[in-house]
């Protein structure tokens, strides 16, 4: 395949087509009033990614293709249908739109039938359009024309993706109902959640039983959840991946592979995880205190950051094969599930992976659904440990974010505060991020209900207008 097939600024938009049709095996009638082409790597030589936006009678529908590379050459296309009317936007991404939900035989990749009306949406169905089919043949299937148009991205009035979903870990603890939960936070104008990893199971069941009384909708599920029931205080790193002992490490692969199944459940599209540490280490309080001190600049700062990076890299790859052991079994049942796995960054020095591990893992792990979950707050605290540059970090990893959590932090490590009330620069960072990606409000029990409210409605102004 040649990569400048698919980017106009190399070549004329006419090539960029052809060689959409070359990949796809579909005619190139097919892509009669194609808009934009957008193509990226996913996986270094293991998966490609690319998105067409198809006018229909002058209203586009977008189009998501996802191919995996194996190493026998055969080639494997998931293709995911988006609708682009802001009703479903608003949903977030891969919510009520996403094939798979909606049509659970499309999860067979070698033949795609014939795609279904997308729910819940103002749609002008035209009739007798095409069907994907294996050989790629153009069939009979129904095309919809959105009857409103594509929504704009970064650099004009807003972003698509960027609508807010709110962690439960916010009031989870002062609630005895897994309603009173839910109500409180849609009392709060979300409408979409993500369960927090301190719901036991019997709060778990009362949400699901009222998510269609309540009339929310679940965006992502964050490992473990429900609660396993004999950790008595909210702890998601209670069983790790990376833990030197065997049965651990098999009750935290079990306890996740649960937390998929009750993301489908839910209807959510995402499982955010935490992938382990280094747990011969204790860096991260030392560093700590250097930096609470004043000292991030001075030599005994640079001396304890620099020992600490030799310990860690002594024995990283310990932990971090015992980590992708646990996700690969994990990823393999979030494909089957449909289901996509976000791994979370974390605060600590002593986290599997580190930023300079991510990309490693997501590499050797070679699962299309697994992807980074970004944690603004994490980010900072090492931002201001001299650590990572949290800007340059999200320039580099920020097309792979499939979500991320976001809270702010208040000098030096005080997170989960309400943003727009510390110091990290949302209006710089957010852009970095995938188009795609989730955005899910993670506060902490002190934030006041009056800072949440200013700060959603000051999202909203800077993302959503």
């Amino acid at each position: 395949m040649q990569k400048s097939a698919f980017r106009p600024e190399r070549g004329n938009f006419a090539s960029a087509v052809d060689g959409l049709a070359d990949e796809t095996g579909l005619d190139r009638t097919h892509f009669a009033g194609v808009q934009h082409i957008q193509r990226k790597d996913v996986g270094v030589g293991r998966s490609e990614h690319f998105s067409y936006r198809l006018a229909g009678g002058g209203q586009p529908v977008t189009f998501d293709h996802t191919r995996r590379r194996r190493g026998s050459g055969r080639r494997k296309a998931a293709w995911r249908y988006f609708c682009a009317c802001p009703k479903h936007a608003n949903l977030g991404p891969l919510a009520s739109c996403r094939l798979f939900r909606i049509w659970p035989e499309a999860a067979n990749f070698m033949t795609v039938g014939k795609m279904p009306a997308l729910p819940s949406c103002e749609m002008d169905p035209k009739p007798s359009q095409t069907r994907l089919s294996r050989q790629g043949a153009l069939e009979q299937s129904t095309h919809h024309r959105a009857t409103q148009p594509f929504l704009p991205e970064w650099g004009s009035a807003g972003y698509i993706n960027a609508v807010l979903s709110f962690s439960t870990c916010w009031n989870s603890s002062r609630h005895s109902s897994g309603q009173a939960v839910a109500e409180e936070i849609c009392g709060l104008g979300f409408r979409r959640i993500e369960l927090g990893h301190g719901l036991r199971a019997p709060m778990v069941a009362e949400l699901l039983a009222a998510k269609e009384r309540v009339g929310f909708e679940v965006s992502s599920v964050h490992c473990f959840c429900p609660l396993p029931p004999e950790v008595i205080v909210d702890n998601p790193d209670c069983y790790e991946f990376t833990s030197h002992r065997p049965e651990d490490r098999r009750r935290a692969t079990r306890l996740a592979i649960q937390t998929i199944d009750m993301a489908e459940r839910f209807g959510a599209s995402t499982v955010v995880v935490h992938a382990g540490r280094v747990r011969t280490l204790r860096e991260s309080e030392n560093l700590r205190r250097l930096a609470a001190k004043g000292n991030l600049f001075d030599k005994e700062y640079s001396r304890a950051k620099l020992e600490a990076v030799k310990r860690r890299e002594a024995v990283s790859e310990t932990y971090l094969q015992r980590s992708l052991d646990c996700l690969a079994e994990v990823a393999d049942h979030a494909a089957k599930m449909g289901v996509t796995l976000g791994i979370e960054n974390r605060e600590d020095y002593e986290a599997v992976p580190s930023e300079r591990e991510i990309e490693n893992l997501l590499h050797r792990l070679e699962a299309s659904n697994v992807g980074y979950w970004h944690d603004f707050g994490h980010a900072q605290i090492k931002h201001n440990l001299g650590l990572i540059s949290h800007d340059q970090w999200l320039e580099r990893i920020g097309s792979r974010a499939v979500g991320c959590h976001v809270h702010d932090v208040k000098w030096p490590f005080s997170d989960h505060q309400a943003p727009f009330t510390g110091e990290i620069p949302f209006e710089k960072l957010v852009p970095r991020l995938s188009k795609t990606a989730e955005f899910v409000f993670e506060m902490s029990p002190r934030v006041s209900r009056e800072a949440i409210l200013a700060a959603k409605e000051r999202w909203q102004t800077l993302f959503n207008s």
